[in-house]
């Protein structure tokens, strides 16, 4: 009777397949020069994510030349179809972002994000109208599909450590450390409006058959995604170097606090440029940090730069120093 016991649990065992973590990372860094698009540090953002993943994750990476549109897609049918019920999917892209005109009008900006391969251009010309870019709404059906088959019991996170910025930002200073600022692509010419909501790039359906999914995008849509230097001199994307500083620490047993040391490396980091990452997901525990920024009091000039200060900041700070000044002053006539 035993016997048969351990050989039906041994049969059960390989009918189930184990829970599995897989990666996939796209990185263009040196793009062809007649595409218009400038060099960025996305190959060491590869190198890096595979260096921490590698122990835990079975990582297929392609970089530059192999990261053209069609590659793309194929790596994202592959990961669905070997992904299985209860399996942690990591999608990783680093490259430069654009905003474009749509097909069809259902964006509620008008407007479409998109990834830029290595194959695409960054300007709307008679032999060229956008058929390499990887359009939002086509990088949501495929996560969609690979979250369909991680089911309810796996989980699925994607970093866009790209920028989705518009025409706004195509003058400012020092643009070679930064992942996008170029104009709408499109052959209609008319400016369009850059503030953007990450949960109307991405769908973020919820369903019992459904993983649970974390989109995290480097900077808020009207804001520059910029590279950061760390001391050994090398350039990384700020997403990705922060989630591998909090992979480190925190790895996925708490996708919380994971993410909200994403959040506070990526702010500290880029100080100057206030820039914040945004998120959207499916957990609820994490809804917190889908709050924008109050946008409101903060004007952006043509060339992307914050000239209002925000007065409420300096209300509160203001606030701070003279209470503690009162503390202070009480503590010292208390001594006495």
């Amino acid at each position: 009777m035993r016997r048969w016991l351990v050989v039906s649990l041994l049969f059960v065992t390989l009918l189930c397949p184990a829970q599995q973590r897989r990666a996939l990372l796209v990185g263009v860094a040196n793009y062809p020069e007649e595409s218009g698009w400038r060099k960025i540090h996305a190959d060491n953002d590869v190198r890096l994510l595979d260096s921490i993943l590698s122990e835990s994750f079975h990582v297929r990476s392609i970089v530059d030349e192999q990261a053209k549109f069609c590659n793309i897609l194929k790596e994202l049918a592959y990961l669905q179809n070997i992904t299985s019920h209860g399996d942690t999917i990591l999608v990783s892209f680093s490259c430069h972002g654009q905003q474009m005109i749509p097909v069809g009008n259902a964006e509620p900006d008008s407007l479409d994000e998109a990834l830029i391969p290595y194959d695409a251009k960054v300007k709307y010309s008679s032999d060229y109208h956008g058929e390499n870019h990887l359009r939002d709404d086509i990088l949501s059906d495929c996560v969609s599909k690979i979250r369909e088959k991680a089911g309810r019991r796996g989980l699925v996170l994607v970093l866009l450590d790209a920028c989705h910025s518009g025409d706004s930002f195509k003058d400012v200073k020092d643009s070679n450390y930064y992942r996008g600022g170029y104009p709408v692509f499109g052959s209609d010419n008319t400016k369009r409006n850059v503030y953007k909501d990450l949960k109307n790039i991405v769908k973020l359906s919820s369903a019992n058959d459904l993983s649970d999914v974390v989109f995290i995008s480097a900077c808020q849509s009207y804001q520059l995604n910029a590279e950061y230097k760390v001391p050994d001199d090398k350039w990384y994307g700020s997403l990705s170097y922060a989630f591998a500083k909090a992979f480190k620490e925190d790895g996925l047993d708490n996708i919380a606090s994971l993410c909200l040391d994403i959040k506070s490396y990526v702010e500290s980091f880029n100080k100057s440029t206030r820039q914040c990452p945004e998120f959207a997901t499916t957990i609820d525990a994490l809804q917190m940090l889908e709050e924008k920024p109050d946008t409101t009091i903060v004007v952006i000039d043509d060339c992307g730069n914050h000239d209002c200060a925000d007065t409420q900041i300096y209300w509160i700070v203001g606030i701070a120093i003279l209470l503690a000044v009162i503390i202070i002053a009480f503590y010292l006539w208390k001594k006495k």
